[in-house]
């Protein structure tokens, strides 16, 4: 009985914390702080990619890959956005991962012009050629259609088809 009590108390507390960090939009990143790899791609002149980074440059079939992305509004929007990350070869994914912003906490509706936030997701990897090289990209699409459909083009305006973020290599 005298065990109930501090228990009941401190789920009371800890209940609306965990439900508040899981439903609330993620945190303004300060990305200057991040390690990441400097591939910037603006789409449809609302959001740029500023980095990302990969805990590994190589895959291993059947594997997650942990990935973070790193965005930043330049201008808000009431178009329905979600992103593709990709691991290609020859066009055929060997991973992906489809979702929206703040892995739908932070929908385009939300945006705000100079908002910094990352993502951090998990991509599957299905079966890799050892010595392989494959080709990571990202695109943007609309979260009603699924349409790729927001060009893509980098920081200058050069309309870019297929952003390719990097490569790793299959082992």
């Amino acid at each position: 009985a005298l065990l109930v009590v501090p228990v009941a108390v401190v789920s009371v507390i800890i209940a609306p914390a965990a439900i508040n960090a899981a439903y609330s939009p993620p945190g303004k990143a300060n990305i200057a702080d991040m390690p990441l790899t400097q591939t910037r791609t603006v789409f449809g002149d609302v959001i740029e990619l500023e980095g990302w980074h990969t805990n590994a440059d190589t895959i291993t079939s059947g594997e997650l890959v942990a990935v973070t992305l790193c965005w930043r509004v330049l201008d808000s929007t009431k178009r329905p956005a979600a992103y593709s990350f990709r691991i290609v070869k020859d066009g055929v994914p060997v991973g992906e991962r489809t979702t929206v912003h703040g892995l739908g906490r932070y929908d385009s509706a939300q945006w705000q012009p100079g908002y910094a936030f990352c993502d951090a997701l998990d991509v599957p990897i299905g079966e890799v050629e050892p010595g392989a090289t494959y080709d990571v990209l990202l695109v943007m699409l609309d979260a009603q259609t699924g349409a790729v459909d927001w060009q893509a083009t980098t920081p200058d305006g050069t309309p870019v088809a297929f952003p390719v973020l990097g490569q790793v290599v299959g082992r």
